[in-house]
């Protein structure tokens, strides 16, 4: 078989041609690599404009960051290391605790006067000053009298009455069952008015016209004196001392009278008391007149005293 003989001009052409193709087809293959990444790099679109002060990012390789938020103009920012803390408030100082009120109705200026000191007996044994003496103002009647009476009764204690002589004078049997039952009267006016605001001979009547109203019912009168709410003026003392009363005050004001509840009663009793104490409560009058409050707290405050080791006694027991 007869060999051809191989063309190697022809050859050399042929592959020079097929290296052109070659090397033209990767250089068309880069100029359109490289125009793409010019229009990635954010080439405007044909008709934008950039906004002046623009910058254009050069670095392709990562996402750009997001903005931090702008710091609050009253704060300074946190580093985003440290957890952020939630903002404290400072509690203001708090105010002292004040005494819890009592209801609204007001005593007189006169009521609020200090009590005269109860007078020293002698006792030396420390254990005999805790004594307190229970005292009910403005009655007799028919209502409220009776069951403090009962009270007093079953629990064996004694107390002074300061009695006002329009009640006196229309229940009289009332003033005989106090003195029967073991209790103590005193005079605390004809008509509970303002001593310092009347003139000597009003203050006179006042004190007397009671004192012959106890005369005629029980056979006795009054040597126990205490003025309307308190108030007692150099005048109405001279004219005390001249009929020789003796002038009683109080230590303890639980303010039945308020209508203070037996709750409200206690806490001022615990304030307030102090060995050789009066209280002062009522067996007539009241809100309104309504004393079930002083009815209520009574046997407490008879529990309370004898629980704090007090002996419960009369004016004359305590002078």
């Amino acid at each position: 078989m007869k060999r051809r003989k191989i063309n190697w001009r022809r050859f050399s052409l042929f592959v020079l041609f097929i290296l052109v193709i070659f090397i033209g087809y990767n250089r068309v293959e880069a100029l359109i690599t490289a125009g793409g990444d010019k229009a990635t790099a954010g080439s405007p679109v044909a008709g934008w404009e950039e906004p002046e002060g623009s910058v254009r990012p050069t670095d392709h390789s990562s996402p750009s960051p997001a903005p931090e938020p702008e710091p609050s103009p009253s704060a300074e920012p946190i580093p985003s290391s440290t957890p952020t803390a939630e903002p404290s408030v400072e509690p203001l100082p708090s105010a002292t605790p004040v005494p819890t009120p009592t209801p609204s109705v007001e005593p007189s200026e006169a009521e609020n006067r200090p009590s005269p000191a109860p007078q020293d007996n002698g006792a030396d044994d420390p254990a005999d000053n805790k004594r307190v003496a229970l005292t009910f103002d403005d009655g007799p009647d028919l209502k409220w009298t009776p069951q403090i009476l009962d009270i007093l009764k079953e629990r064996n204690v004694k107390a002074t009455f300061f009695l006002v002589g329009l009640q006196a004078e229309k229940h009289p049997e009332m003033i005989q069952q106090i003195l029967d039952e073991g209790h103590v009267i005193g005079n605390h006016t004809w008509g509970h008015k303002k001593l310092p605001e009347l003139n000597d001979e009003q203050i006179r009547e006042e004190i007397e016209q009671l004192n012959q109203v106890l005369e005629s019912s029980v056979g006795e009168g009054a040597t126990l004196f205490r003025a309307p709410y308190g108030a007692v003026s150099d005048k109405v003392q001279a004219i005390v001392d001249e009929k020789g009363y003796q002038v009683v005050g109080w230590t303890v004001d639980p303010r039945d009278w308020a209508g203070t509840t037996p709750e409200g009663m206690m806490k001022i009793v615990e304030r307030q008391l102090k060995p050789d104490g009066i209280v002062l409560l009522h067996s007539f009058g009241g809100k309104a007149g309504d004393l079930s409050n002083t009815v209520e707290f009574l046997p407490q405050l008879i529990d309370y005293l004898q629980e704090e080791g007090y002996s419960l006694v009369t004016i004359p027991e305590l002078s």
